[in-house]
């Protein structure tokens, strides 16, 4: 046996693999000796399986890691190893000797391999690697300790390296005023931007388009520039606000007339990114309905 895993979320769910390709996946461990072992290994390449790691919320999702050269050196199940999907992508032809799954960013993952450490944002479909400065020896092993972002590699002969990976969490609030809206005045809007995510929310960007009903009057920014359309007309307000600190905030103020008639519900959506990886996604948009007398 080469590697072994229990599902966080299941005790009774155990993956294990062999050195020989076999791949195992039992559904009562508790049970002891009673335990039934089943053999999930088709769909896997016959290879030395280095690495299996578990879903930490879902125990049906299992990662495996396979040494060797080529047919795939990645493979997911979601049904508890009844069937396959290789999730190699582009990654280089070579061994792979661990991989870690990332608890909070979806569809992100950490692999170590003969020549590095890469990592892959959308489940697979492209790898790139991560970070700099790592030797150029082999990986061995790699663990990820979600509390301080901090991803750990083994290497032989080389000593654990660590690199930190960031997370934002951008919050955004929206006010508006006033609330109704006379047919025919101007209407404000406050987009409202908080990082609340431990680490720096690079890159920032805040956007909100005039709402069907109004045209564009002005905008400012505490924080940053702005591109935005003419005065008179529609369009997307975009503002660059930049690096957002931990607690930092920025707002975002959009002036606009009404032109939909009395009666009607204008509807304004804004929004916030930033290029830091954001695992609560939710709440960078928000939405807001204002009445117009």
């Amino acid at each position: 046996m080469s590697t072994i895993a229990v599902a966080p979320t299941d005790s009774n769910t155990v993956y294990a693999g062999t050195a020989d390709g076999l791949f195992q996946v039992t559904l009562n461990a508790l049970a002891g000796a009673g335990a039934v072992w089943n053999n999930r290994t088709s769909g896997l390449p016959q290879r030395f399986i280095t690495h299996v790691a578990v879903d930490p919320h879902i125990s049906t999702t299992a990662y495996v890691a396979l040494s060797g050269f080529n047919a795939g050196h990645v493979f997911r199940t979601t049904d508890g190893g009844l069937t396959w999907k290789d999730i190699s992508g582009n990654l280089p032809n070579i061994p792979v000797n661990a991989i870690a799954i990332d608890p909070v960013l979806t569809n992100t993952y950490y692999v170590a391999t003969d020549i590095g450490v890469f990592r892959t944002r959308n489940g697979g479909l492209n790898w790139s690697s991560l970070g700099t400065g790592l030797p150029r020896a082999a990986v061995l092993g790699i663990t990820l300790h979600n509390p301080t972002r901090t991803v750990r590699a083994s290497t032989h002969g080389r000593s654990m390296w660590d690199i930190h990976v960031p997370i934002a969490d951008l919050s955004t609030v929206m006010t508006e005023s006033p609330n109704p809206v006379p047919h025919g005045t101007n209407l404000k809007y406050s987009l409202n931007v908080t990082n609340k995510g431990p680490d720096l929310a690079t890159n920032a960007v805040v956007s909100d388009t005039t709402p069907v009903g109004t045209t564009f009057v002005s905008a400012t920014t505490t924080a940053g520039t702005c591109t935005a359309p003419a005065v008179g007309t529609t369009g997307t307000l975009s503002c660059k606000v930049g690096n957002l600190a931990s607690g930092a905030k920025a707002t975002v103020t959009m002036t606009i007339k009404d032109t939909a008639s009395a009666g009607s519900i204008l509807t304004d959506t804004g929004r916030a990114s930033s290029g830091t990886p954001d695992p609560n996604t939710k709440n960078n948009a928000v939405t807001v309905k204002t009445n117009v007398n």
